[in-house]
């Protein structure tokens, strides 16, 4: 039963092998631009790790998975949006925590990185635009200090996968 099942997924893989190609040489380009603009504005290490963590988990859903609700473009572009604005209030918070309640930073922080993950699950949930990796940079955004720019940045980093998604999905095909 098992080497049956191992054989029809080996036999999946071969019929789109050339997609698995074709997907992940665009995913490669697009991923590639996305590092060099994000470099480029942020010397941050947290903030670039996890933004650049976050937007290559986009990438992935978005050339891997093209059919599911999880990588349309409003999805993917309203999410990035919701956690930037998340982000920065949660930002704000911790400032607030620590210089008029007198918690220490380090707890402050903890306290407001997690609330910034637990609005954007809420939040995600009630407006039915379930990004995941969206909620990576709410937290990059609280954990560590950030630019305007890096927030431009990383705004037209989901526009542009979510453009060349769109440009390039007659070619595309569902790999689940």
């Amino acid at each position: 039963m098992e080497k049956q099942r191992i054989k029809l997924k080996m036999k999946g893989f071969s019929r789109k092998k050339k997609f698995y190609l074709i997907h992940s040489f665009f995913a490669t380009i697009i991923m590639f631009l996305v590092l060099y603009c994000l470099g480029s504005v942020s010397s941050n290490d947290i903030l670039g790790a996890i933004g650049a963590s976050s937007l290559g988990a986009s990438t992935f859903i978005a050339f891997t998975f093209p059919d599911l609700p999880v990588s349309r473009a409003r999805t993917m572009i309203s999410s990035y949006l919701m956690a930037i604005g998340v982000g920065i209030g949660c930002h704000f918070v911790t400032t607030l925590l620590h210089v008029e309640i007198d918690i220490p930073l380090v707890y402050a922080v903890e306290i407001c990185g997690a609330l910034s993950l637990g609005v954007m699950m809420f939040l995600m949930i009630s407006f039915h635009i379930e990004h995941p990796p969206a909620a990576g940079i709410a937290l990059g955004l609280v954990l560590d200090q950030w630019g305007h720019m890096t927030l431009v940045v990383i705004i037209t980093s989901i526009i542009l996968i979510a453009f060349a998604k769109k440009m390039l999905r007659p070619i595309m095909v569902s790999l689940s």
